[in-house]
């Protein structure tokens, strides 16, 4: 008798940076990214007694809501770990309690735009991430949820204050606070909103919720990514964010358009 041969997909399903074809240097997200990664998207602390889970994936690659509300209960969750899923370890981290973005409140998971998303309230941040790009393109999905005229700033990188950003007093972002590059598109209070940033050799450009990129003749890189501020400890964020990822080159305009 002769035994058939079976072959066994472990994921078939394809995620959006299995769609692309750009490298990835650094990966957060609170969904799946690739179909590889089998790892956690988070780790999580609950205020009921301090005890701490790693939190991952449902089959089709969403947070495991069931599992996060599960171990977190009626209380509030912390995330102390956001997970890279580049594969390169560069994990984002915050060990002080005061300072964790929230994921869940009260027995409720934080969302934007009804999907999951990390509360920072002006005083939460993950601590710096050492990289080395002297070219790269940011991808970074956050709704921001307080106005006042302060420039804040949910990603912060490079030196000097380089920082992906914006005026909630203009309504507009920018990625550097005192040589603006601004889209022509205006940010909407309390709506999610998909910011593209990248620079090259010949300039920068900055994409918002899809509209065509503004460009300049600035050339900017990265030595260090921060996420919640600015790089040099200035103008915390105020907002949700679900999802930062960065290259080490600029998108070509069919991979940018495909993560949008």
């Amino acid at each position: 008798m002769r035994t058939a041969t079976r072959m066994v997909v472990l994921n078939s399903k394809k995620y959006v940076l299995d769609l692309i074809s750009a490298v990835i240097a650094v990966a957060y997200s609170l969904r799946r990214l690739y179909a590889s990664y089998t790892g956690a998207t988070i780790r999580v602390q609950r205020s009921l007694d301090d005890l701490q889970a790693d939190i991952g994936f449902t089959a089709n690659g969403d947070l495991d809501t069931v599992a996060l509300l599960a171990f977190v209960g009626s209380g509030n969750g912390f995330v102390t770990t956001w997970y890279d899923q580049s594969g390169n370890g560069r994990h984002a981290t915050q060990t002080d309690p005061t300072r964790q973005p929230q994921i869940v409140s009260n027995g409720a998971i934080e969302t934007q735009n009804g999907r999951p998303a990390l509360l920072f309230d002006g005083n939460a941040f993950f601590t710096n991430i050492n990289v080395s790009l002297p070219q790269f393109s940011v991808s970074l999905v956050e709704t921001s949820i307080q106005n006042t005229n302060t420039i804040y700033y949910p990603v912060g990188f490079g030196v000097g204050g380089i920082s992906v950003g914006g005026n909630f007093h203009s309504q507009k972002f920018a990625i550097n606070e005192n040589t603006s590059l601004v889209s022509a598109e205006n940010s909407v209070l309390n709506a999610p909103t998909i910011l593209s940033v990248g620079s090259n050799n010949l300039g920068r450009q900055i994409s918002v919720n899809g509209n065509a990129p503004a460009t300049d003749a600035t050339v900017q890189s990265i030595t260090q990514i921060t996420i919640g501020r600015r790089s040099d400890s200035f103008w915390l964020f105020f907002g949700l964010m679900s999802e930062v990822m960065f290259f080490p080159s600029l998108l070509s305009t069919t991979n940018r358009q495909t993560l949008e």
